[in-house]
């Protein structure tokens, strides 16, 4: 039997994978975190922006050639573990700017989006699982052509801003501040705390993409 692109396993695996937050999730929530509700969904433009740019190449059969290139990999999460650092460093040094009760300002809008787009895009992980994943769900009678490809591209992008918007949502409910708010470190505004929990978080998924 030919498996259509919009299936029923297919809503369900790649839902399935977008539910576990990967780094590009626990930077955006933690810009949500930060920056409130308003800079998530900004920032959701940019990481859903870098992900179309994966959806494209991996359904021109861009990403395929890049996915058997151990040079182009290793180049684009070097590049990824850089970008990673330069904001976690950029934050840990901006908190040493906060002293007393004056709130730190706030980031562009601009900013925020072009940061998410830039780690979506140098996150070769994302490259490797749709040039594994999007053929799975064409048709397995014949090859994956472009359009069935970039039909299966289009459904995982918007399920992606279905999830991400989720978590967004989720995260900076009134609930879950109230509920954590002894424990917030975003929740200190004009201290040092909010900046340093986020450069530290930064930090840490640069050491995960370069470990992964």
């Amino acid at each position: 039997m030919t498996a259509t692109p919009v299936s029923f396993a297919f809503v369900v695996a790649t839902a399935a994978l977008l539910a576990v937050p990967g780094p590009s999730v626990v930077f955006v929530v933690t810009r949500a975190l930060s920056h409130g509700r308003t800079a998530g969904f900004v920032c959701l433009v940019g990481l859903e922006a870098g992900l179309a740019v994966h959806v494209v190449l991996a359904t021109a059969g861009v990403g395929a050639v890049l996915a058997t290139s151990g040079t182009a990999l290793t180049a684009l999460r070097a590049a990824g573990v850089a970008y990673l650092l330069y904001l976690g460093l950029r934050q840990v040094l901006s908190s040493a700017t906060v002293n007393g009760p004056t709130a730190a300002a706030p980031t562009a809008r601009w900013t925020l989006a072009r940061d998410a787009f830039v780690v979506d895009l140098l996150n070769p992980q994302m490259l490797l699982l749709l040039v594994a994943f999007l053929p799975q769900f064409t048709s397995r009678q014949q090859a994956a052509t472009p359009g069935s490809l970039a039909l299966v591209g289009g459904c995982v992008l918007v399920l992606a801003v279905i999830c991400d918007s989720a978590w967004i949502v989720a995260c900076t409910s009134g609930f879950v501040r109230r509920s954590a708010a002894a424990r917030w470190p975003w929740s200190d505004a004009g201290s040092r705390r909010p900046a340093l929990a986020t450069g530290a978080i930064y930090l840490g998924l640069a050491g995960w993409a370069a470990l992964s």
